[in-house]
């Protein structure tokens, strides 16, 4: 695990495990004031590393029941369906998904 720094953000760490890139940041401050200061957790997101091929992997990262990055990306978003909040971002160039992230809702001041 590492410290990091993320605009706009009082912390942010990042670790890797078994092929897969964890990164938390929090104390979210929106320095323009158009959202609420989010304190705690803001966001988290997952990447899987490209090197460790596709399908299941040895560290799943799983939603609703399913391994985002262990199916093709047609099968898990088919699955997932069009419930997911809109602070739920899944990403993928190729057949696989190869990141997912979610963010604290942001709230804006007016």
């Amino acid at each position: 695990m590492r410290a990091g720094w993320v605009c706009g953000a009082g912390w942010s760490f990042t670790a890797r495990y078994q092929g897969l890139e964890l990164d938390a940041l929090g104390d979210v401050v929106d320095r323009y004031g158009r959202y609420r200061d989010t304190p705690g957790l803001g966001g988290i997101g997952l990447t899987r590393d490209p090197a460790t091929g596709a399908g299941p992997s040895a560290c799943p990262v799983v939603l609703h029941g399913i391994d985002l990055f262990g199916h093709p990306r047609r099968e898990v978003l088919d699955a997932l369906g069009d419930g997911l909040p809109p602070t739920v971002r899944l990403r993928g160039d190729g057949e696989y998904l190869s990141a997912a992230r979610i963010d604290a809702e942001r709230v804006p001041t007016t």
